[in-house]
């Protein structure tokens, strides 16, 4: 498994790519297999604060639609908050950099950018469980956002 075309000391992921990681049943890609892949190598993994409140969100929006039970659910969380994602604690700056993402991919809502913002400040790749966030990336050029489908290839 490569990680991208040049070895990296940091990555973005976003919420999306963890909730697969830690409730496989739900995800159409090996996230999980990603993130230890990644791990291995040295390769610190960050996210935008976001990132715990939208992973809570679509883990508890799992249990309350029957997929999973409250201790599945719990244990998920438990999971996800031991991947070890230092979190990178937004600024003024991170808010402008989110809304000028958001405007630059034509988007109605600025979460997406936060990751952007991140990644951008970070000088990181950004990888996303959201196959149109990277692909609106990639129609900007802008080739350090990937979708995790992209190394399914594992």
């Amino acid at each position: 498994m490569e990680l991208s075309s040049n070895q990296v000391d940091s990555l973005v992921i976003d919420a999306g790519l963890a909730v697969w990681a830690v409730i496989p049943a739900e995800a159409p890609i090996d996230t999980l297999r990603l993130i230890t892949g990644w791990r291995r190598k040295g390769v610190q993994l960050l996210s935008p604060s976001l990132y715990l409140a939208e992973s809570t969100s679509a883990i508890r929006r799992l249990v309350h639609g029957g997929l999973l039970t409250v201790e599945e659910g719990t244990t998920a969380l438990a999971d996800l908050l031991d991947l070890d994602v230092d979190i990178i604690h937004e600024t003024s700056e991170h808010c402008r950099s989110a809304f000028r993402w958001a405007q630059r991919l034509n988007q109605a809502k600025a979460y997406e950018g936060f990751y952007l913002a991140a990644a951008e400040h970070a000088n990181a790749e950004l990888w996303t469980a959201d196959k149109r966030l990277a692909r609106s990336a990639r129609n900007q050029n802008i080739n350090w956002v990937h979708w995790a489908g992209e190394l399914h290839r594992v």
